[in-house]
Order: structure tokens, then sequence, then C-alpha cells
């Protein structure tokens, strides 16, 4: 639809210009609304990956918070520990 579109702008704006010159532009257009279909696409990948990406660093978050929780515990165990031998020796 957009196609058609685009090109029949192009030869509206042409018109009264050489058939050969009206092919051209046509080929122009058709050339141009390709590319633009590739760079929607491309734009729509790039979208994804920044989900994507996103995804992944809120589970790196998630991972990193658990292992501070994981540290903290160890930590107060180990404290824990410390203080019984001190109070045993």
């Amino acid at each position: 639809m957009r196609r058609h579109l685009i090109i029949g702008l192009a030869g509206a704006c042409l018109a009264g210009c050489s058939p050969a010159m009206e092919s051209d532009a046509e080929a122009i257009a058709g050339d141009a609304l390709a590319m633009a279909e590739e760079a929607k696409a491309a734009v729509e990948e790039a979208q994804a990956a920044a989900v994507e990406a996103q995804n992944v660093a809120a589970n790196a978050q998630s991972d990193v918070r658990d292992l501070e929780q994981k540290v903290h515990h160890l930590e107060r165990e180990l404290n824990d520990l410390d203080s019984r031998a001190v109070t045993r020796y």
C-alpha cells in the first residue's frame, strides 16, 4: 500500500517528464521504501535486544543481592564462631 502511494507521488511529481525519468523515480522510490522497511526491522531487532539486555541485568542484580545476603550470613556465622572460640579459650 505505502509502496504504491510513494510510487504514485513520485510519478505525480514527475508528471510531464520523460517515461525513462519517471521509471527511474519509481525505482528510487521502491528502493527507498525497501530501505525504510529494513531500517524498521533493524529497530525492532534492536528493541528486542534491549529488552533482553534489561532482563539479563535484572537477573544479575538479583544474583548479586542473593550473594550479598549469603556473604552477610557467613560473616555472622564467622563472628559467632569467633565469639565461641574466645569464650572457650
